[in-house]
């Protein structure tokens, strides 16, 4: 297979998850409604009502819980396990012992995400993800361009959930959500690609809907390096010998994650942005990328390709063809 296709795949399977490459004291209850009537995304009405309260929770709900990720990559299924505390806007994340992540600690607030890396003494400083990732839920529901359905969906860790199933119009399934009705809160969750396979989830194993919550949770180890996306950036475009080509400042997103990945026996510079509830990654390689290998992309996901100098470069995101457009040619595409 052909880098191109695998480039796609990867973008197919992204999601907003929580994940190892991917966090306020309380507040007072006004403030709580403040949070959750400012959130950016629009509630639909036709929306089944444990959808509407998953969606109205965030800002306000509290719980603890141990959860199970699963992520797609090609043929390989990989899972790992997370502790997770959140408290309205705020959660963290810790790994099990025998997890090779164990050490690493990921908090996130309403304005950022902090991930602390043990073995290179850093904290990792980005945008939010949380918030990202419910308005994309709450966009979707209320395009009008999909199907969804409620019914009751048994139990999962032990609690009663209703189970919303969002379908494409030609019945595909994109994802579904197990919801306990009362708290709203997302107790698991699946999404899947084109021709209804699965790409990713989440599931909580066990969960606490009244946790005690201390200060501290919320401190990290003194002393680690701050690393922002953008000073990794340019540490990979300088070490790799990567072309300094990236989004343009003024657009609408903004760089979340940078890393070097190997797809197809080439090391791959993957620039990840996002903002207005959409995501736009940039791929740049030393390798030729013929932009006719696309095939069977997601919904609504378009790229845009073009190659200067030695280098080849793909934009992919789930925004207008125009836009896209429009940003590679700003990029020199």
């Amino acid at each position: 297979m052909r880098l191109l296709l695998l480039v796609a795949a990867m973008i197919a399977a992204s999601s907003p998850l929580h994940s190892q490459a991917q966090f306020r004291p309380r507040k007072l209850i006004q403030q709580r409604r403040q949070i959750r009537q400012n959130h950016p995304w629009r509630i639909a009405p036709q929306l089944p009502p444990a959808l509407k309260k998953a969606l109205g929770a965030v800002g306000t709900i509290r719980y603890q819980g141990t959860r199970v990720i699963e992520t797609r990559n090609g043929l390989n299924r990989q899972q790992h396990t997370e502790y997770v505390l959140n408290d309205g806007m705020r959660s963290r994340i810790e790994f099990p012992e025998d997890s090779p992540l164990h050490g690493q600690i990921i908090i996130e607030t309403a304005s950022e995400r902090l991930h602390y890396i043990p073995g290179r003494n850093v904290i990792e400083r980005g945008p939010p993800v949380v918030d990202e990732a419910y308005a994309r839920l709450a966009q979707r529901a209320a395009n009008g361009n999909v199907v969804v359905t409620e019914v009751p969906g048994g139990a999962v860790a032990n609690v009663p959930t209703e189970l919303v199933t969002l379908t494409n119009k030609q019945g595909e399934t994109l994802q579904k959500l197990w919801i306990e009705p009362g708290s709203g809160m997302i107790l698991k969750r699946e999404l899947y690609t084109r021709g209804g396979v699965l790409s990713a989830s989440f599931e909580f194993t066990q969960v606490n809907l009244n946790p005690r919550i201390d200060p501290t949770d919320w401190n990290l180890p003194r002393g680690a390096r701050i690393v922002t996306p953008e000073i990794k950036l340019v540490e990979l475009i300088r070490r790799g010998g990567f072309a300094d080509v990236r989004l343009p400042a003024d657009s609408p997103y903004k760089l979340e994650a940078a890393r070097v990945q190997k797809i197809a026996d080439r090391q791959v510079l993957v620039q990840q942005y996002a903002g207005n509830g959409r995501r736009v990654v940039l791929y740049q390689t030393k390798a030729a990328v013929d932009p006719g290998q696309f095939v069977n992309l997601p919904n609504g996901v378009r790229t845009f390709a073009w190659r200067s100098g030695a280098s080849s470069f793909v934009l992919m995101g789930d925004i207008a063809e125009n836009e896209i457009q429009e940003l590679g040619h700003r990029m020199g595409g």
